[in-house]
């Protein structure tokens, strides 16, 4: 039997580095194991605050990627400025075409509707529909954030007479960064929103809250809407992470803290603990990037326990926290914030050691640290009990007991490769169900 082929539609793919690229490149690593032959159209530049090259090694040789440069602010920075391999006139246009770039996402961020990215959709499915005549593709997958990317199969999916699956890593209009710019805005969102919801053959979200909000509120087929989460990848755990600190109590946040998911709470708490136990030696780790707003909330004491480490390749971060006494979770406060399940989590629970975590109270978060064990829980409902995670996870460092006996079925269930061969099923499912259809002379949904 030949193996079913697939378009994977992913905005960001390496070597644009970021959690959000993880899911992608992980699908194309692992899907070609479950007969599906991937296919990645993706964007055509590098323009992006976090680029890992290391990444693209891991992008399998039997996976075609297609980089299309397109008339949002990186492709179109690209396309204006001539391209030399090497030597002086290559640096010169090099830093030629970054600042027009800078220029072009400046005024983009206060004029694009709704986002810069969605000036790329025309060129991608321009590309699909040269793509599909060469290859023939079985399915479309499209992946987002940015969101605009789920255009492309919204406007290919009957063209081409394949089944799509809108692969939506993060909510839409119930995200907790949810912010339009202004009324129009707000109604192009829930206009994609409701068309993913009534034209997608199916509807795959990362987290089961997410899930149950997007059913409730469309009345969605139980048939059409799957939950796969994001997960670990067992080759990435570190070899040799080394041991934890015995100097001092270290706690360690990897990620970045942006707009709405505030980096205020965890400031205030390990403030009080330094309070409350003042022979305690103590460094917060923050390894990743802090936006300027963010950082706004660091005071000048604080320098005293906090360590920016800034951005890190993916395979220096997961040492990082590997190695770390103590790792912290958070989810956005805001209620929405409960629609989300931190990426980084799985390899938490997986690589990492104790954790200590911020979180909704019954949300899909909540539930699995709780399956998992060793872990200290505190929520937003009752932020003050954040402190007292700290301490008990200060307490069990003193004593040397930040190894944690996870439960390996707590996790398993996580692995990247079982997450693919579950979506590589949903996959045939669809192409299987559409050729049914087809043949009995039906339309498809």
């Amino acid at each position: 039997m030949l193996p079913h082929r697939l378009l994977l539609v992913a905005y960001h793919f390496p070597p644009i580095a970021g959690s959000g690229v993880q899911r992608a490149l992980k699908l194309a690593n692992y899907l070609p194991d479950h007969g599906i032959d991937v296919h990645v159209l993706t964007s055509g530049h590098t323009h992006y605050p976090l680029i890992d090259a290391s990444l693209v090694e891991e992008i399998p040789a039997n996976v075609s990627v297609h980089r299309i440069r397109g008339f949002d602010p990186g492709g179109l920075a690209s396309r204006l400025t001539p391209n030399r391999e090497s030597g002086r006139l290559h640096d010169a246009l090099s830093a030629l075409e970054k600042r027009l770039y800078w220029r072009l996402q400046s005024a983009a961020d206060r004029w694009a509707m709704p986002e810069p990215e969605h000036w790329w959709i025309g060129s991608a499915i321009r590309a699909v529909r040269r793509l599909h005549a060469r290859f023939g593709f079985d399915a479309i997958v499209t992946t987002s954030p940015p969101h605009s990317g789920q255009r492309v199969g919204l406007e290919l999916q009957r063209e081409l007479d394949i089944p799509w699956i809108a692969d939506l890593r993060d909510p839409i209009v119930d995200n907790f960064a949810y912010d339009p710019k202004d009324e129009t805005t707000d109604a192009y969102w829930k206009s994609l929103e409701r068309d993913i919801v009534e034209c997608a053959d199916l509807i795959v979200v990362t987290c089961p809250d997410y899930g149950d909000v997007l059913s409730s509120k469309y009345a969605i087929e139980n048939s059409r809407i799957a939950c796969i989460t994001n997960g670990y990848d067992e080759s990435d755990r570190p070899a040799s992470p080394g041991s934890p600190s015995r100097d001092m109590f270290e706690l360690s946040h990897i990620g970045a803290f942006y707009r709405a998911q505030s980096i205020e709470p965890l400031l205030d708490a390990c403030r009080n603990f330094r309070q409350r136990r003042q022979d305690a030696k103590m460094e917060l780790r923050l390894v990743g990037s802090v936006s300027r707003q963010q950082a706004s909330f660091l005071r000048d004491a604080d320098d005293a326990f906090v360590r920016r480490i800034g951005y890190k390749s993916h395979a220096d971060a997961l040492i990082d926290m590997a190695r770390s006494d103590t790792l912290f979770l958070m989810t956005p406060a805001n209620a929405n914030g409960r629609h989300c399940i931190p990426a980084k989590l799985f390899e938490y629970l997986a690589f990492g050691r104790q954790i200590v975590a911020l979180v909704h109270r019954d949300s899909s978060v909540d539930q699995i640290l709780r399956e998992a064990g060793s872990n200290h829980i505190a929520y937003h409902d009752d932020p003050g009990a954040l402190v007292r995670c700290l301490e008990r996870a200060h307490d069990n460092w003193r004593s040397g007991a930040t190894a944690v006996n996870r439960l390996p079925h707590t996790f398993d269930m996580y692995r990247r490769d079982r997450l693919a061969a579950r979506y590589a099923e949903l996959i045939a499912s669809r192409i299987t169900a559409k050729a049914a259809n087809l043949a009995a002379g039906g339309v498809a949904q």
